[in-house]
């Protein structure tokens, strides 16, 4: 159970990032570049506005994941989980 809130956490943290990432990429304020050399710098002007942001999307992606994924199990090495 633990595992799986960990995955949850972690690609619901991935998607924030990813659409925060792509929309100024898409409108042309930073570069690919600028993402590979230093992204947690990317966006330093309006700050407080782009972690609200983050949080408001991370915080509309975990719950979809948990629900999407609470039929799922982990099961012993040996059985298939599918």
């Amino acid at each position: 159970m633990l595992l799986q809130w960990v995955i949850i956490t972690l690609t619901a943290t991935g998607g924030a990032n990813a659409l925060l990432y792509s929309v100024p990429l898409f409108l042309g304020r930073i570069t690919l570049a600028d993402v590979g050399t230093n992204p947690v710098q990317v966006i330093p002007d309006d700050l407080f506005l782009w972690f609200m942001a983050w949080i408001v999307l991370f915080a509309a992606g975990w719950p979809v994941q948990y629900l999407s994924t609470t039929s799922y199990a982990l099961r012993p090495a040996g059985r298939r989980a599918w």
